[in-house]
């Protein structure tokens, strides 16, 4: 091994280039979120099961003009990757004896959809809120997952 290593060394020579990060996703070198996101993209063949409403969703979360932890956290809760129970205890980090439903209404599940858009308790948390802050917001009825 020693020997190998000899070898190589005796075969390196200096360069006059300097030494930088290539991106070889990307045709320039240069690394980008979005050449990120389509190398994603290809491998995990997301075309193929999303719909077109999906599509449109996705498409405006990444394009909006909330901040980046915003816009992050929107396509976690769409992709249905917030570490709520339901979450959890699939991945075998929460105690299967441990009780599964909200900790708020204690009714369901918690899952990201409930916690977020069905949960009696956490709305009128937000109605509170959203008076406090003197803002006027009209949830669509029914609100259903995609």
């Amino acid at each position: 091994m020693l020997n190998d290593l000899k070898d190589v060394i005796l075969e390196w020579s200096a360069s006059v280039w300097e030494d930088k990060w290539w991106w070889k996703v990307d045709e320039i070198g240069v690394f980008s979120v979005k050449s990120t996101y389509m190398l994603l993209e290809q491998s995990l063949d997301v075309d193929a099961t999303l719909s077109q409403s999906k599509e449109r969703v996705f498409e405006s979360i990444v394009k909006s003009p909330a901040p980046p932890k915003v816009v992050t956290f929107s396509w976690k809760l769409l992709h249905d990757c917030i570490p709520m129970k339901d979450n959890l205890s699939m991945r075998n980090c929460f105690p299967l004896e441990e009780n599964l439903f909200c900790e708020f209404c204690g009714n369901n599940a918690e899952t990201c959809f409930h916690h977020f858009l069905h949960c009696q308790v956490v709305f009128e948390l937000w109605s509170k809120v959203l008076v406090w802050l003197e803002m006027n917001f009209i949830t669509p009825q029914p609100i259903s997952p995609f």
